[in-house]
């Protein structure tokens, strides 16, 4: 019973390390892949800021239909690549990450509605309209900054649930090593023991026997 015992436990202690490295790898594989759609979504975003500061920073009026596809393309992008690392934070449990992604979405909402509403108004994208500069720059500058946030969070968590997963991974070691010194103390100790015993019995038997 001892021996089928301790080989069960050292069975349970093995196969609880393997799922955890299982865990950690696909843990890892979406972690990552968080990590660059918030990285494409920055890059989308100061595409965008591109695109609207050429033409404000122009002193040629430009109309709306002229600057906006460009402009709005990349917006849309960086919503897109918001939206993949908005569900990817549930599935690596990122909890500050995900109450910061859902405040950007909302904020990226908004901006999107704004924006659309510049277009219907046909407002001309040059320096005597203060207002379309606030709105196309200083806003998106915003959602920059709420990124990069949204970044920082993501690296702290990361960098603490690593700590922590380490620290699970060494549980099956250290549930081996127990396993092995109670193997010793109450499997191996003991047999070692009656074989000494049984070698000395027989030994006195033999030399009764020569006499």
């Amino acid at each position: 019973r001892r021996h089928a015992l301790a080989l069960l436990l050292t069975a349970l202690a093995a196969i609880s390390g393997y799922g955890l490295m299982v865990y950690l790898t696909l843990d890892s594989n979406a972690d990552h892949a968080l990590r660059t759609h918030l990285g494409r979504t920055r890059v989308y975003l100061e595409e965008a800021a591109r695109h609207a500061r050429s033409h404000l920073d122009t002193t040629d009026a430009v109309s709306p239909e002229e600057a906006f596809p460009d402009f709005r393309h990349a917006i849309l992008t960086a919503e897109n690549e918001h939206d993949v690392a908005l569900a990817l934070a549930g599935a690596v449990q990122h909890q500050q990450t995900g109450v910061l992604l859902t405040q950007l979405d909302l904020q990226m909402d908004a901006y999107l509605r704004d924006v659309d509403a510049l277009l219907a108004q046909g407002i001309a994208l040059s320096p005597e309209h203060p207002e379309v500069r606030e709105l196309l720059l200083q806003e998106l500058n915003e959602l920059t900054e709420m990124v990069d946030r949204v970044i920082a969070a993501h690296d702290a968590e990361r960098e603490r649930l690593t700590r922590e997963l380490l620290l699970w991974e060494l549980v099956p070691v250290v549930l081996i090593l127990v396993i092995l010194v109670l193997e010793y103390l109450f499997i191996f100790r003991p047999m070692a023991q009656t074989i000494t015993e049984d070698r000395a019995a027989l030994e006195a038997l033999n030399r009764e026997l020569e006499r």
